[in-house]
C-alpha cells in the first residue's frame, strides 16, 4: 500500500471483532470499507493532511520513544546557542545594573531607527541618558506625531521591549508617544503589592528549565504556585514535548534568583538553573529552532538501508508539515474546536471542547460524563484531574460568567491556549493544501509564492496575534513568474505555502483549492475578520520543504531496552556514563539534527521511515517488542 497505516489497521481489526457478533457480513464488510465512519478511532497521518512523501527509500520500523529519555530536545536561542543546563546553583549578583550597552537595548534602538529615523533616536537617547540619573516621572519623551497606529504599536513595543518595567509610554491627543520613566516600587493593578525591586536593576530574571516527560504549561503552573506568582509571570519562547526530555529558557518577572534555585531539592521531574538577570522577557517565538537528538530502538532492517535513507533526506529533505502533536493526541482533534470558533458558535465549540472521548482514563472520562450530564461548572470542577487544566480553566470560566456564556468561558483560558485552537485549523488547512500542491509536481511552479523581503520591525503589539509555529507573518512575497524559473532565482525551498487569514495572498494554481477546502467546513477564506479578536486570523506564509540543518547518525547495539543510549543533560552533570554492548542482540538508530521553529522531528522520522508517528502506532510496536523481548 501507499501508505503505512498502523493505526487503521489496529481500529479494522477491533471493529470487525465487535460487528462479527451483531452485524451480518454485508454491514461488516462496509464499515471495513469506511474507517472514517467509525466512532472512537484515533486520527492518523492522513486525516490531518499528511499524505506525500520526498524521498523513494522503502519503509522500515522502528519504535520511536519507547523510553522517554531517547527523545532529547535543546532549545536553539535568537543568538544560535545551544540552551543546555549546566548549573544549578550559581546565584548572579543581585546588584547587577541594566547598561544602555546592553545587547538589547541596542537591538531596540536599532528597530526604532528604523520606524521614526535616526534623529528621534538620537534624542530619545539624550533624554535616556539624563534621566538614568534623574528618574523623576514628571519629565517626559514625545516622538513626532504618527497618525498610522500601526508605527505607534511599533514604538510602543520597542520602548517596552528594552526597558520593560522601567518606563511607561502612551499615545496622547496629538498622536504622539510619550514616555516616562517609573518610580522605584511601582504597582500595577489595584491591590497588588510588588516587594521593591531597584529601578536600575533588570527586571527579568532568565534561567533553564530541564524537566523530564512532562507537559510546558503544567509545569509553569507549578513552579507559579512554588513562587506564588501567576503562570503568566513566567515566559518562554515555546512550547516542548511532553514525552521526552527538553530543555529551554523561561523568564520570570522580578524573581530573585535565590528564590529559585532553592525549590530544586523539592522538585519531581524538572530542574531550574542557569541563572541570570536580563532586561527583556522571553516572548513566543523568540527562538532559531531546536537541537533533537533522537533514539530510535529495535531498528527491523540492515545498517545500510537506513544509511541509505538518512543520506537522501539529508540531500532532499522533507516536507514541513504540522505534526500530529499540533492537532492533539486524544480523539477529537484541536482544530474541530477552532472551526466552531471561527463559525461563532460557541457552545457547539464547548461541547467539542468538554465531550467524553475515547482512550483517556476512567477519572477523565467520569469527570466529562459528570459535566455532561449535569452541566454545573461548579461542581464538575473538582471532578476534573489536574491534567485537564484547559478544561478545568474552561469550568471556571463558566462558574464566573453563567453556564451558558460560553465565549466568555473561552477567553477566560489562557491566551496560547484560547487560540491554539484557530491556529490548529490554520495548520489542518496548510497540510491538506500542501499535499494537494505537491501532488501536482514536487518542482517549483508558476504562480507559487516565495518571500521576498522580511518587514524590519512588529507592527503589532505584544496582545495581539502570535503563534510560536509561524514560519513568518510579516513578510512580503511574490508570485513565482516562468522567467524566475528560467533563470533559477529560486528553488522547491524556497516556496511557502499560506496560514489561511484576512492579510495573506494565496498561490494562483492553489486559491480555488483553498477556498473549496474550507467552505466544507462552513469557512469563508475571504471572511477571516473575526468579531473576536483573538480569532480574528492575519494568516502566515510557511516554508514547504525543509532540509535538515547539522544531521548527523550512529548506531547503538544492545540487549536491556532499558538502559539509556544517550545523555541527558542531567546524567552529564551527574557524570554519568552510557553502557556500551558492541554485541547486542537489538539495534539502534540515534540521529542529532537541528530543525528551525515550527518544524516537527516526528515529520522528519516519517520521511525516513515511511511509518505512523501516532502513539497508537508507536505504543503497538512496543507492545510487540516487549512480547519478542519476553520471548527470549
Amino acid at each position: 500500500p501507499r501508505f503505512w497505516r498502523m493505526d487503521q489497521e489496529v481500529e479494522k481489526k477491533r471493529s470487525l471483532e465487535q460487528d462479527e457478533s451483531k452485524e451480518e457480513d454485508s454491514t461488516k464488510k462496509q464499515r471495513s470499507e469506511e474507517p472514517e465512519k467509525k466512532k472512537n478511532r484515533f486520527p492518523v497521518e492522513e486525516d490531518h493532511g499528511i499524505l506525500v512523501y520526498l524521498t523513494n527509500t522503502p519503509p522500515f520500523e522502528g519504535i520511536l520513544k519507547q523510553r522517554y529519555s531517547d527523545f532529547l530536545v535543546n532549545e536553539i536561542d535568537q543568538e544560535g546557542n545551544v540552551v543546555h543546563l549546566t548549573d544549578l546553583t550559581t546565584i548572579p549578583p543581585e546588584d547587577l545594573k541594566i547598561t544602555l550597552d546592553d545587547k538589547s537595548i541596542q537591538k531596540m534602538k536599532e528597530d526604532l531607527v528604523v520606524v521614526v529615523g535616526q534623529e528621534e533616536v538620537s534624542k530619545f537617547e539624550a533624554f535616556i541618558a539624563e534621566r538614568v540619573v534623574d528618574r523623576s516621572s514628571e519629565i517626559k519623551f514625545a516622538f513626532e506625531p504618527r497618525p498610522d497606529k500601526t508605527q505607534r504599536a511599533t514604538i510602543h513595543r520597542l520602548i517596552k521591549q528594552g526597558w520593560e518595567g522601567q518606563v511607561d509610554t502612551s499615545t496622547d491627543e496629538e498622536m504622539r508617544v510619550v514616555v516616562q520613566f517609573t518610580t522605584t516600587g511601582n504597582q500595577r493593578g489595584k491591590g497588588r503589592k510588588y516587594p521593591e525591586w531597584p529601578a536600575d536593576k533588570p527586571n527579568f530574571l532568565s534561567f533553564v528549565l530541564y524537566k523530564e516527560n512532562k507537559d510546558t504549561f503544567e509545569v509553569l503552573e507549578l513552579l507559579g504556585k512554588f513562587l506564588r506568582t501567576k503562570p503568566g509571570n513566567l515566559e518562554v519562547a515555546g512550547t516542548k514535548d511532553k514525552r521526552g526530555v527538553t530543555c529551554q529558557r523561561v523568564t520570570a518577572h522580578r524573581m530573585p534568583a535565590a528564590k529559585l534555585a532553592e525549590l530544586n531539592g523539592r522538585l519531581y521531574g524538572f530542574q531550574v538553573g542557569n541563572f541570570k538577570y536580563v532586561p527583556e522577557k522571553l516572548r513566543l517565538g523568540d527562538l532559531q529552532g531546536n537541537s533533537f537528538n533522537i533514539v530510535v530502538r529495535d531498528i527491523q532492517v540492515e545498517q545500510a538501508i537506513v544509511n541509505e535513507a538518512m543520506t537522501q533526506v539529508s540531500q532532499t529533505g522533507f516536507i514541513n508539515y504540522y505534526g500530529l502533536q499540533r492537532f492533539g493526541t486524544g480523539e477529537i482533534p484541536t482544530y474541530g474546536v477552532g472551526i466552531e470558533l471561527l463559525k461563532g458558535d460557541y457552545e457547539k465549540a464547548a461541547h467539542q471542547l468538554m465531550r467524553p472521548r475515547a482512550g483517556e482514563t476512567m477519572e477523565c472520562i467520569d469527570a466529562r460524563k459528570f459535566w455532561e450530564n449535569t452541566k454545573d461548572p461548579r461542581k464538575s470542577i473538582p471532578k476534573f484531574p489536574k491534567q485537564l487544566f484547559i478544561e478545568i480553566s474552561f469550568l471556571k470560566g463558566l462558574a464566573k460568567s453563567g453556564a451558558n456564556n460560553f465565549l466568555a468561558a473561552f477567553q477566560a483560558l489562557p491566551r496560547n491556549s484560547r487560540t491554539m485552537y484557530v491556529h490548529s485549523y490554520q495548520s489542518y488547512v496548510w497540510n491538506h493544501m500542501t499535499s494537494k500542491r505537491l501532488e501536482i509536481s514536487k518542482k517549483i511552479l508558476a504562480g507559487d509564492l516565495v518571500i521576498v523581503e522580511k518587514l524590519a520591525g512588529n507592527s503589532k503589539d505584544e496582545e495581539e496575534e502570535a503563534d510560536e509555529d509561524e514560519d513568518s507573518r510579516h513578510v512580503t512575497v511574490k508570485h513565482v513568474t516562468e522567467e524566475d524559473i528560467q533563470q533559477g532565482t529560486y528553488t522547491i525551498f524556497d516556496v511557502v505555502m499560506p496560514l489561511p487569514g484576512h492579510s495573506v495572498q494565496y498561490p494562483t494554481t492553489m486559491r480555488d483549492a483553498f477556498k473549496e477546502f474550507m467552505l466544507k467546513d462552513g469557512i469563508d477564506m475571504d471572511g477571516m475578520v473575526h468579531k473576536i479578536k483573538d480569532f480574528s486570523l492575519e494568516g502566515g506564509y510557511r516554508l514547504m520543504l525543509q532540509k535538515p540543518k547539522n544531521l548527523t547518525w550512529k548506531f547503538h547495539r544492545y540487549d536491556d531496552p532499558t538502559i539509556p543510549l544517550t545523555r541527558t543533560d542531567v546524567m552529564i552533570l551527574k557524570g554519568q556514563q552510557l553502557t556500551e554492548n558492541p554485541q547486542g542482540k537489538y539495534l539502534a538508530l540515534e540521529m542529532s539534527v537541528d530543525l528551525m521553529k515550527g518544524s516537527y522531528a516526528t515529520m522528519l522520522f516519517r520521511e525516513i521511515f515511511k511509518t505512523s508517528t501516532s502513539t497508537t502506532a508507536q505504543s503497538l510496536r512496543n507492545e510487540e517488542f516487549k512480547a519478542k523481548d519476553s520471548k527470549k
